[in-house]
């Protein structure tokens, strides 16, 4: 907890003297920070979507499927595991 703390007030008195020390060029690195910043959590945020999606629409398949009575679980090994799992990451 302390280490962190001490970490985000050396960033700040650098960030400060970087500001101090050449204006345009402390410019430019803030914009580049936020604007990396934003971009990764909005790639992470569709990234995250569509995984759950993908997800919740395979799950809804096999409930269907097992509550209509076409889903048969057959005699699972590793290898007919590994294989299910490869076939539906495919889909």
């Amino acid at each position: 907890m302390f280490g962190r703390a001490a970490a985000q007030v050396a960033m700040a008195g650098y960030r400060l003297w970087r500001a101090y020390a050449d204006p345009g060029r402390a410019l430019a690195a803030e914009l580049a920070q936020r604007l990396d910043g934003s971009s990764e959590s909005f790639l992470a945020t569709n990234l995250r979507e569509t995984v759950t999606r993908a997800f919740v629409q395979e799950v809804g398949r096999h409930a269907i499927e097992l509550y209509a009575g076409r889903l048969r679980m057959p005699s699972v090994t590793n290898t007919t595991l590994r294989s299910s799992i490869s076939a539906a990451m495919v889909r």
